[in-house]
């Protein structure tokens, strides 16, 4: 069944999904569940809900085509690999507040948790994504009122222009080599507005960057080529901030 988008944290009766995990736990060694190369397919895990992905290299959920859509309100877990991939543009993952996204291996090869490549994907997170690598984003946005944390390297790393909201937790605990991972990265053009915490400092690139701080950053904010604004009123910033080499 083709699903619709998500534009915001829904409960599961808010979803048409083309599978939808009611009571039981799916299990396998590779890829569990697989909404292919259609455009649309939709995926809703209920708080009742695990797919679970036990093999080296595995993924829970995985999809390619543009359009697709997950929603997350039980488990999504890889032992050794990726919880959520979704390949394709304007992929969108929703995870609700009993949401919680997983890899369970926190070893120097441990897999990206959650994995939207391409552009304008959006992630909702009211639950908990917690892993090795934490959230691979294209270019999209981030909305966080839950927790992510990563143990190895950035807990949101977008690799092109990207937006972050958040007022839960964003952790990088970076006991990986080398240890300069940050908590959230945007390369491309950056907005970060922070009513939380970020544990761990924030990262931008060469374009133009806006960081908006009424919450709690710890570790540096490190803002770097072109014209870039911090505004911390209201906020605590515990390390530098770092104006880079733009106006």
């Amino acid at each position: 069944m083709m699903g619709s988008g998500f534009g915001s944290i829904f409960g599961p009766e808010d979803f048409n999904p083309m599978l939808t995990v009611v009571s039981n736990t799916l299990t396998a060694t590779g890829t569990v569940v697989d909404l292919g190369n259609t455009s649309g397919n939709a995926l809703l895990v209920t708080d009742t809900g695990k797919v679970v992905s036990t093999g080296v290299g595995g993924t829970a959920i995985s999809g390619l085509a543009n359009d697709q859509s997950v929603a997350v309100y039980g488990m999504a877990v890889s032992s050794d690999g990726t919880a959520i991939s979704l390949q394709g543009d304007f992929s969108m993952v929703t995870i609700g507040s009993t949401g919680v996204v997983q890899d369970i291996n926190t070893g120097a090869f441990a897999f990206v948790t959650l994995y939207c490549p391409g552009n304008n994907a959006t992630v909702l997170n009211d639950g908990t994504i917690i892993g090795g690598r934490g959230v691979y984003i294209g270019s999209g946005d981030l909305i966080n009122s839950g927790l992510i944390q990563s143990y190895l390297d950035h807990a949101v790393d977008i690799i092109r222009a990207g937006r972050v909201f958040n007022t839960g937790t964003i952790q990088s605990t970076n006991t990986g080599i080398p240890s300069n991972k940050f908590a959230v990265e945007i390369d491309g053009s950056a907005l970060v507005e922070n009513g939380g915490s970020i544990l761990g400092g924030v990262l931008t690139g060469s374009s133009n960057d806006t960081v908006r701080n009424s919450g709690l950053i710890t570790g540096d904010i490190q803002l770097g080529l072109g014209n870039d604004s911090y505004d911390g009123r209201g906020g605590q910033a515990k390390d530098t901030v770092f104006g880079g080499g733009g106006v």
